[in-house]
């Protein structure tokens, strides 16, 4: 498990650094020059990863011949139809080929089908969480926000999924017991309100110990998540308020709004994460400043050799610290 970083920059500095062993691989599919090939090819010359891009070779020729993409650590592998792209991810992610992937020209149903576990029965999109990675002013430590892909409010069975991978990321980051809050717009269960009750559910199940390795609360208002103050206030005890290492949100939108409003009023650096497949998912879209794509890429690099040993979707045939709901 690799030491615990206090913020997003830190990773990035490591990487560095060359602190590992072993330089990885970083996947990327394109349909020619563009955004997410510039992003890949910034990983290289900073010698953090070597990449291997996807794509019909004739598109990237030219820059090939111009010197714009170097030989050592790039290989380029021809495939113009997009069924022939996802087979040879799919092949290189499940013989652990490549280490992370990036988003790049694919569809995001595509992307889906890639990542999404084939055991745990769900629709492709409730197997995947969204995650952003903030290191926000004032915060003492890393604070990661966690939701679902889509705008459908998740049921039991999705907060589990969740919950699961907020805990590998927390473990691949470091955090040896993470602290995990699911967030609600008040500290109690609301009359018929279906979340609250799956919250105090999943909670319910920690204290009897069901649940190993980690620390969850919930319902639980964002203040009373992340303020020590607030929590001295409502005289409110236990391992998580105040102390939050990660979020677990009711939907998109309200992830969606926590980020922005900590990136753009607070001055929190973010990392965007896709979970819940073999490998790790960075999110860097061409909106995305330089620094935010350094920051997704040193996350999910990071994340990455903890998923190759955790092996988290091998559910049928090795024991998981969460394995209770399959």
């Amino acid at each position: 498990m690799p030491e615990t970083a206090s913020s997003i920059r830190e990773l990035v500095q490591r990487l560095d650094r060359g602190e590992r062993t072993a330089k990885p691989t970083i996947c990327v599919v394109v349909r020619g020059w563009s955004h997410y090939a510039q992003v890949g090819l910034t990983a290289v010359k900073r010698r953090w990863a070597r990449l291997r891009i996807i794509c019909d070779e004739a598109a990237l020729r030219p820059h090939i011949e111009h010197g714009m993409i170097p030989d050592r650590d790039v290989s380029i592998h021809h495939a113009a139809d997009p069924d022939e792209q996802l087979s040879l991810l799919q092949k290189w992610c499940a013989s652990g080929e490549v280490d992370v992937l990036l988003r790049g020209d694919l569809t995001h149903s595509r992307i889906f089908h890639l990542l999404a576990n084939p055991y745990h029965r769900q629709s492709i999109e409730d197997g995947i969480s969204r995650a952003c990675l903030l290191s926000v002013p004032g915060y003492p430590k890393p604070l990661t926000i966690i939701g679902a892909i889509g705008p459908e409010k998740p049921l039991f069975d999705q907060m589990v999924i969740h919950m699961k991978n907020g805990y590998h990321l927390a473990r691949g980051l470091g955090i040896e017991r993470p602290k995990i809050a699911l967030l609600s717009a008040m500290d109690r269960v609301g009359i018929d309100d279906l979340h609250t009750y799956n919250c105090k559910c999943l909670v319910s199940m920690v204290h009897l110990e069901q649940i190993p390795d980690l620390d969850l609360e919930g319902p639980m208002s964002f203040d009373t998540a992340v303020d020590p103050r607030t929590v001295e206030h409502i005289d409110w005890s236990g391992p998580v308020a105040g102390q939050a290492d990660i979020i677990i949100v009711d939907s998109h939108q309200t992830r969606s709004i926590l980020t922005l409003t900590l990136t753009e009023f607070g001055h929190a650096q973010a990392a965007r994460v896709v979970l819940g497949g073999r490998i790790p998912l960075a999110i860097v879209p061409p909106e995305a400043s330089a620094v935010d794509g350094e920051n997704a890429l040193a996350v999910a690099l990071t994340l990455a050799p903890y998923l190759r040993d955790a092996r988290p979707l091998n559910w049928l045939t090795d024991t998981d610290p969460i394995d209770y709901a399959w």
